[in-house]
């Protein structure tokens, strides 16, 4: 406080104490305090990321959009701020800007990073939303091949495909593997249960049902 009280104008002064803040486990007063820092200087990559980030958090989703669209204007050239982007716009139901900035933050990430898997993940989601079908399960498909025990992609791609009624031995076998890894998961068990129902294996179906 001493050091905000005599460096006012400080972008810095404003973000140690927004890390003090939040250490505190104070989240909006510390995104207060980052939010000075940006005023002051919108430079500072890693304060943009900690306001949005809060915003999350803080379940504010409309200042999530706000904020990571200012990111954005400072960093064009960082996926990172495009997918917390489309991550908000998705979180509000509007799924074609949403497929807007994550398809932009698709091509700003390499194919090998972990932020990849995460864009994919949320476009097999987004593109679902939009009854852009093969789009959705080509996103998916990108996922698993960076991380084939994705249980948020294993989860919703198999429920997915077996609404649809297509690709059902495809949908078992994710679904399968699924429960493999989570044999105490109640919703990961319906999952595989509805999948088997869909292909009509009503006995194994039951057997999945009452252990959810």
């Amino acid at each position: 406080k001493i050091l905000i009280r005599t460096n006012p104008k400080d972008p810095k002064s404003h973000a140690i104490y927004g890390d003090l803040l939040f250490q505190q486990g104070d989240e909006k007063s510390a995104r207060d305090e980052y939010v000075k820092a940006a005023r002051l200087d919108k430079s500072i990559h890693e304060v943009w990321g900690n306001i949005i980030n809060i915003d999350f958090k803080l379940r504010q989703i409309d200042s999530a959009i706000v904020h990571s669209e200012e990111a954005i204007e400072v960093f064009p050239n960082q996926a990172a701020f495009w997918y917390l982007n489309g991550s908000a716009y998705y979180q509000k139901r509007s799924h074609a800007k949403a497929v807007e900035s994550l398809e932009e933050a698709l091509k700003l990430t390499p194919e090998s990073s972990e932020l990849n898997e995460h864009i994919n993940a949320l476009l097999g989601d987004t593109y679902n939303s939009l009854s852009k079908y093969e789009e959705s399960d080509e996103a998916y498909e990108a996922a698993l091949k960076a991380d084939p025990n994705n249980d948020h992609v294993l989860n919703n791609y198999s429920y997915f495909l077996s609404l649809r009624k297509v690709k059902l031995e495809r949908a078992a076998e994710l679904a399968a593997r699924l429960v493999e890894k989570n044999p105490e998961n109640g919703t990961y068990l319906d999952t595989y249960a509805w999948v088997l129902y869909v292909m009509k294996d009503y006995t194994k179906a039951r057997i999945y049902l009452e252990k959810a």
